[in-house]
């Protein structure tokens, strides 16, 4: 299989719209939305100065939305390519690739449409403790 054969343009332009889309997403949703306290319960102590409030909460939510959408795009592209692969011969593949091509659609889905980098935050991935 080779998967240094790289996806056509169309794919790449789709891809740096909907991370860009994202990245804005993740900021802007931290500027109206973060500044809030968050548990009412929890006494709140002051408010951060605007650029701490930035680097510290939009900045690392736009990069994470875009790393889970660059990491969403990839793993199309390698499903893509891996189901291309195994067409020709899909009766012999076994339970292992085929789960793996499964897995990297499920990781596609909830990265290019902006699922994934809330499932990191709540903790509810496979292996992990529930958040809750």
């Amino acid at each position: 299989m080779d998967l240094i054969v790289w996806p056509h343009w169309t794919h790449i332009a789709l891809a740096g719209v909907a991370t860009a889309f994202q990245g804005w997403r993740g900021w802007h949703n931290q500027l109206v939305y973060g500044n809030n306290p968050r548990h009412q319960n929890t006494p709140y102590t002051g408010k951060q100065s605007y650029w701490s409030f930035v680097l510290s909460h939009c900045l690392a939510d736009a990069i994470l939305y875009v790393v889970s959408s660059v990491v969403g795009f990839a793993s199309f592209f390698l499903a893509y390519r891996g189901f291309d692969e195994m067409i020709p011969v899909m009766k012999d593949a076994s339970g292992g690739a085929v789960a793996l091509l499964v897995f990297l659609l499920g990781v596609g889905v909830l990265g290019v449409s902006g699922q994934l980098p809330w499932l990191i935050q709540q903790g509810k991935l496979p292996g992990l403790p529930s958040g809750k």
